[in-house]
């Protein structure tokens, strides 16, 4: 999960935006990369959320009338059990909407965005006065999200709805192969949904890594040590961000995990 890019200082890391990670117990690896690098480069700038406005549907549509009777049913009763407004959600995006079920059942159980590797970095690097980089803006980011096809989205929040437990037990399943630098196990997660959820994978992720490729190409030329952190999905399978770049002659080699 940790490449650095020969003939350069720049690391990439595979990060999981949600756990219960501390610093000390990072792979020594990871740290090491860390203490090389003058940079933090990060997919986006979360310091600042986006406005509310920018989550919901609009146009008068709300998600009772998007969805079945019964994914409708199955979201407002996860909404209730995890103390959230269900008339609030019904008026998000169905990806946003299935997203915000799946973080707040995942706070409940410990994993959260604090306890996630890239705010663990940010916070890091401000402690430390390192500076920090982005690859996007949040809300070009959010765009991406919202833009996929509203009836993969729907699919994607009935598939949650129909198993509330998923969720969190796949956040488990990712954090264990996270620890472990257990690549394979994210290349597999990774397949299962571009099988179920083609169109949105193929913007969220595909789309997004070859975005990414020339910017991180920007930064080799710069010649400053930077460690570029973004979420593992991107860094695994034909189609992530190493595999791109070396399609493109440069060489990656693998950093040891421990």
């Amino acid at each position: 999960m940790l490449w650095r890019i020969d003939g350069s200082d720049v690391y990439l890391l595979g990060t999981i935006h949600f756990g219960n990670f501390d610093w000390h117990a990072l792979p020594e690896s990871v740290r090491h990369a860390y203490d090389r690098s003058a940079s933090i480069v990060l997919e986006a700038d979360t310091r600042h959320r986006p406005s509310e406005n920018s989550l919901l549907i609009g146009s008068g549509q709300t998600l009772d009338k998007l969805v079945s009777a019964a994914v409708w049913a199955s979201v407002s009763q996860s909404a209730a059990r995890l103390g959230l407004d269900a008339g609030r959600i019904g008026l998000f995006w169905p990806i946003i909407t299935a997203m915000t079920l799946t973080f707040t059942e995942a706070a409940r159980s410990g994993y959260t965005e604090a306890g996630g590797i890239d705010q663990l970095l940010r916070e890091r690097a401000t402690a430390d006065g390192k500076r920090l980089e982005w690859l996007e803006a949040l809300n070009d980011q959010l765009g991406i999200v919202t833009g996929t096809p509203m009836l993969e989205q729907v699919s994607h929040l009935a598939y949650l709805s129909e198993q509330p437990e998923l969720g969190v037990s796949e956040v488990r399943e990712l954090l264990s192969a996270w620890r472990t630098g257990d690549r394979y196990r994210f290349e597999l997660v990774l397949e299962e949904k571009r099988q179920r959820w083609p169109e949105i994978f193929k913007a969220v992720i595909e789309q997004r890594n070859i975005d990414w490729v020339p910017k991180i190409e920007r930064l080799l030329a710069e010649s400053s040590p930077r460690l570029v952190a973004v979420g593992s999905l991107h860094l695994v399978g034909d189609h992530g961000v190493p595999s791109l770049l070396q399609g493109r002659g440069h060489i990656l080699t693998e950093q040891a995990w421990r």
